[in-house]
């Protein structure tokens, strides 16, 4: 079903110009070109039971678990419609691609995938057009965006990178987040804060073409935990606005701006997307839409949390974490999220990997005379609570010297040591876990407060 936009909160029925890259059974997180002749899109097939049907539907390919995979397809505009659509190459039957947000003119296309050797879950990648015009290879964009839980819905804005996080330090459920975007390399995510974000489920923020208005989706107010979408009016992402659902024939607000026509798809599936606006040549109107993207869980049931171990790359190869601009307020400077610093087990040093995490908190504490930093480390369970407590204060004590060496004065660093009492996971006394689930609660945490 499609709708067109009467204004940006009410719609009425629309044209039927994706009718030619109708699937069988799901599809959905489009996005548009910015010359409007190409749409990007992920599809597949339902969840067919283990061991019982191993076949194709259609054209889709079923995993050797007996499960029908997300995968990316371009389809092309031509005569009014968008036509034949094309799988991407990097797609594959036993793992999921998802979410596209075409950008760079083209020639950077963002997505979802829990392919082999993530960082758990599943996580943003990018992959970029080389010389001859064709895909390369899809690069994690790493621990800064990325973490053990799930990344999803990435979407592009200018010089922004948007995406939704479980992972993150956030209020509850799924985040937004944002980061800028400095060469193609995205800078420490920011969490975007009230009234984007609540306790449950917030995703798939999009931004349109005049920066102040768009769309994401939440399941805040719904007792049956179905998503809803929201539009948002304002120049500024963190201030606090009042969203407005999205609805058909809903009292007009006042617009910024007189908007293109947008047409907005909706499904069956509870998971909500609304892809970046462009203003198409010639003619074919505008998607933005609410598709049948499922929540990873739902295509693929999700594993007990046995992560993978974050690589420690070599010192010389460690890209410094982008800094935090100059000149922001406290408000934002206290909403950057970096990394965790992961302990070996029993083990006080310092991973060479998370230098350049800690030395951007220093940069950070340095715009604002009244910020501080926040340390604080944790253990797993192994071994008695009085002995974690210890080895928690001895991991906050050589971050806290780490960043005095590095300049920061004494009285602006906050370290505590909270031994096993903020696990992040199931893996208590008596439960038998993975070193890898273990391994999720051996962190430092690193805030800037005021």
């Amino acid at each position: 079903d499609f709708a067109e936009i009467k204004d940006s909160i009410t719609f009425i029925e629309g044209d039927k110009f994706m009718d030619g890259i109708s699937f069988e059974l799901n599809e959905g997180s489009p996005s548009v070109s910015e010359d409007g002749m190409l749409v990007y899109f992920s599809a597949n097939a339902t969840k067919v039971k283990k061991g019982v049907v191993k076949k194709r539907v259609g054209d889709i390919e079923i995993s050797s678990d007996g499960v029908a995979n997300m995968k990316i397809y371009v389809a092309r505009f031509e005569n009014g419609r968008f036509i034949n659509p094309q799988e991407l190459p990097f797609n594959n039957k036993e793992y999921n691609c998802m979410h596209p947000c075409i950008a760079d003119n083209g020639n950077t296309l963002y997505f979802a995938s829990d392919m082999p050797k993530g960082l758990g879950g599943t996580d943003i990648y990018k992959v970029t057009r080389i010389a001859d015009g064709k895909w390369g290879t899809p690069e994690n964009l790493g621990q800064g965006i990325n973490t053990t839980e799930n990344e999803i819905y990435p979407s592009v804005s200018g010089k922004v990178l948007f995406f939704t996080s479980k992972g993150l330090n956030g209020f509850g459920g799924y985040d937004l987040y944002q980061a800028k975007i400095n060469l193609g390399i995205p800078s420490v995510p920011i969490n975007m804060g009230k009234p984007f974000n609540s306790s449950k489920d917030d995703i798939a923020f999009v931004c349109r073409q005049d920066g102040r208005t768009g769309y994401f989706s939440s399941n805040r107010d719904n007792g049956e935990g179905l998503d809803k979408v929201y539009y948002y009016f304002d120049n500024k992402l963190l201030s606090e606005i009042k969203p407005v659902l999205a609805s058909v024939e809903t009292k007009k607000v006042e617009e910024p701006a007189k908007q293109n026509p947008v047409t907005i798809a909706s499904s069956e599936t509870p998971k909500v997307d609304a892809p970046k606006t462009v203003n198409p040549i010639p003619a074919p109107p505008v998607v933005v839409t609410k598709p049948a993207a499922p929540k990873p869980e739902i295509v693929k049931p999700t594993p007990p949390i046995i992560v993978s171990k974050p690589v420690e790359p070599k010192p010389e190869k460690v890209k410094p974490t982008p800094a935090v601009e100059s000149g922001v307020s406290d408000e934002v400077l206290t909403k950057i999220v970096f990394d965790k610093v992961l302990f070996k087990f029993n083990d006080v040093s310092i991973p060479t990997s998370i230098y350049p995490t800690l030395d951007s908190a220093i940069h950070a504490s340095r715009i604002s005379k009244t910020v501080k930093i926040q340390v604080s480390a944790h253990t797993d369970s192994r071994g008695s609570a009085e002995y974690n407590h210890k080895l928690s204060e001895r991991r906050a004590a050589v971050v806290k010297q780490y960043l005095m060496k590095k300049g920061v004065a004494k009285s602006r660093i906050i370290s505590n040591g909270l031994g096993e009492t903020q696990l992040l996971n199931q893996c208590s006394d008596g439960v038998e876990c993975t070193d890898e689930q273990h391994q999720q609660n051996r962190r430092v945490e690193i805030k800037i407060v005021k």
